[in-house]
């Protein structure tokens, strides 16, 4: 599907607000809770779109409170039989 929503369904550890899924990471970078973090991925997802159909965003990387990178995303979302 695409959504921040359905990403979100694989981490059990992370924050979903209206456009942004923070995933929180311990040292050793595997999943954990907010309170034992070391990394931060926050993923936001822009208003563009291409009827759906293509998706743009960025990831932010945080170590602790720093920014370590940003990283351009994009994905495709295939077309179902119909549309």
């Amino acid at each position: 599907e695409g959504s921040l929503t359905a990403i979100a369904e694989n981490f059990s550890q992370c924050r979903l607000e209206d456009s942004s899924l923070e995933i929180y990471y311990d040292e050793n970078w595997d999943p954990c809770p907010e309170n034992k973090s070391t990394y931060l991925a926050a993923l936001t997802i822009s208003d563009s779109s291409y009827e759906k159909h293509f998706l743009e965003g960025e990831i932010q990387i945080y170590e602790d409170q720093d920014l370590l990178s940003v990283l351009d995303v994009s994905c495709y979302i295939p077309i179902e039989a119909g549309e």
